[in-house]
Parts: C-alpha cells; sequence; structure tokens
C-alpha cells in the first residue's frame, strides 16, 4: 500500500491494536509472573482510525506448575483473544500463556477449572 493511497491514510496501526488488544487482556493477567507466548496472531480484518475496538478473553486451559521448595506455587493459564470493532467485526484473534501466582485456595491435587470468560473490555 502507497502512502498516498486512501486506505493508507485511514488505516489504524495493526501494531497497535495488537498492543491494546494485549493490555485490555491484563485483567485476568494483573500479577502475571511471566508471558510465555503468544500464538496464532491472525488480522481478520484491519481497523481504520476512528473505530471502536473490545477485546474479550477467554480462558481455554489452566495448569498448575510443579512445586519448587522456596518458591511460591504457580500455574499457567491459557487465554484466547477475540477483538472486534463497535460493529461486532472480528478484528484480531490470538492465544496467549501467562504465568501466573497460585491463588490462596490453590490445591494442586483438585480437578481443572472449567474454562471461564471474562467480561468484554470497556472500548478504546
Amino acid at each position: 500500500m502507497r502512502s498516498g493511497d486512501r486506505r493508507a491514510r485511514t488505516a489504524g496501526a495493526p501494531g497497535l491494536v495488537c498492543d491494546v488488544a494485549i493490555g485490555q487482556s491484563t485483567l485476568v493477567t494483573q500479577r502475571v509472573k511471566a508471558n510465555l507466548f503468544y500464538r496464532g496472531l491472525t488480522f481478520h480484518r484491519f481497523p481504520v482510525i476512528g473505530d471502536t475496538v473490545y477485546t474479550r478473553t477467554e480462558v481455554v486451559g489452566l495448569r498448575a506448575n510443579t512445586a519448587k521448595p522456596g518458591r511460591a506455587p504457580t500455574g499457567l493459564a491459557a487465554l484466547r483473544m477475540t477483538t472486534v470493532d463497535q460493529a461486532d467485526r472480528l478484528v484480531l484473534d490470538f492465544y496467549r500463556c501467562a504465568m501466573l501466582p497460585a491463588g490462596p485456595d490453590w490445591r494442586p491435587d483438585r480437578p481443572e477449572a472449567p474454562a471461564t470468560t471474562c467480561p468484554p473490555s470497556a472500548p478504546t
């Protein structure tokens, strides 16, 4: 796309949209110890300047890490992020894996918790 092209002048920066989507998912990972991967990042539609985007974070997997003496317990959360625009059109879709501190009720012998969905982010 050339800089003089009308679409080039009105297209939003894809990198910024990706950063916003990751930022909107931090409600789930506020105390993250490490981000292990971002995978399958796919733009389905490039937003244009003026679009409002919303990101939905879905927990698709949970796993306890092996306990280590002298360290607080941690676990892994596999997350799926989907970002849509104001017309509910899919913009971005990807997976993220975060290592998080285990909560106070953590029990490694308990079966895996069911997948949960966090509420959509506030508009950005």
